[in-house]
């Protein structure tokens, strides 16, 4: 749960600098879950 948490945390602070490598980084995290 942990990892989830800090890759949307991840994910949130991607999203004001690079959009399209959060959708890559999305992906990955649904495809590990």
């Amino acid at each position: 749960m942990l990892t989830l948490l800090y890759s949307l945390k991840d994910i949130k602070c991607m999203l004001l600098y690079r959009p399209r490598s959060v959708q890559i980084s999305y992906h990955h995290t649904i495809n590990l879950t």
